[in-house]
């Protein structure tokens, strides 16, 4: 649904492209999370798709429509939401802002408000309808400019940072609205730097730094490409501060989560994360010098985060 090939963008007072050389796709039913520090190039990415920034080199499609070539025609095929949502009108309602914005699509009459009540009910908002937009909750806010961009129901939705500034609940909310996107065969593209919100519905990942690909492919098999599996060496507390710090310095030892000792259980437990190349039979010896029961044995993935400070370091 969305085709980036070879897309160099370069803006004047840069030395290096802002974008070099960036390929990759978005098919329908996925969610590509566009990641990347600041400066690496997701904005500029994102108005390239739109058109609201020129490539001096490659190109974008949506579907089979070039965006240079027509570019209103590849916007109205698309849906965004952006960051910092300003467009809305403060003193008109939900719906009022809704039907002004479905003029803005070419949404009129009885379908337009057919598709408003659609989308008011499917996002929880049919009480708030008449609510000035002021009112509104920076959760209803968010769920509103979702509904926006679902009008003229896109085939492809652009999300930059959906989740910002938002409480618990309504990321979870928010979350399993661009599941629901995926059910019905949208292909998504979420720039965003909560990591823990990617790996719970990203389907692949797209790595910018500096303006250049890093990466692309499936989360896990980019974890493994970075440490491998790991082993957890989940050992039954408690334990005395100068015991954690003997095995900190444990050979192959990579990290210890201590919040199992924390839990108001029988039996704290306490977890060695090891290396890739920890050797297991040493380890298992200084456990039971130390009289330290092993509990269990699992195998753990390196987190998005780790994998993300390594790449981008």
């Amino acid at each position: 649904m969305l085709s980036i090939e070879a897309v160099t963008v370069r803006y004047p007072r840069l030395e290096r492209p802002a974008l070099d050389q960036v390929s990759f796709q978005v098919n329908p039913g996925e969610i590509v999370a566009l990641l990347g520090p600041n400066g690496s190039g997701k904005t500029t990415l994102m108005k390239a798709i739109c058109g609201l920034v020129r490539p001096v080199a490659g190109s974008v499609r949506v579907g089979a429509v070039d965006v240079l070539a027509a570019p209103e025609e590849a916007r109205s095929r698309l849906g965004l939401l952006l960051h910092a949502e300003r467009s809305f009108y403060y003193r008109l309602s939900g719906f009022q802002n809704l039907l002004f914005f479905a003029g803005m699509d070419n949404l009129f009459g009885a379908a337009a408000r057919t598709r408003i009540e659609q989308l008011l009910a499917h996002f929880g908002l049919q009480e708030a309808r008449d609510l000035p937009f002021m009112k509104y909750s920076l959760g209803m806010r968010k769920k509103l400019s979702l509904a926006r961009l679902l009008l003229r129901n896109p085939d492809l939705v652009l999300l930059d940072e959906p989740t910002a500034n938002l409480d618990p609940a309504s990321v979870r909310e928010v979350l399993e609205h661009l599941r629901e996107l995926r059910k019905e065969g949208k292909a998504v593209l979420l720039a965003s730097h909560q990591l823990s919100e990617v790996e719970r519905v990203a389907d692949r990942i797209a790595l910018l730094r500096t303006g250049r690909l890093l990466a692309f492919d499936q989360m896990e098999k980019l974890q493994q490409s970075q440490h491998g599996p790991r082993l957890q060496l989940v050992l039954a507390g408690p334990v005395s501060a100068a015991v954690l710090r003997r095995l900190e310095r444990l050979p192959g030892v990579r990290s210890l989560d201590t919040r199992g000792l924390a839990q108001p259980t029988p039996l704290p437990q306490l977890a060695l994360v090891l290396e890739a190349t920890a050797e297991l039979a040493p380890l298992l010896a200084s456990l039971g010098a130390l009289n330290l029961p092993l509990v269990q044995i699992n195998q753990s993935q390196t987190t998005l985060e780790e994998f993300f400070l390594q790449a981008v370091a």
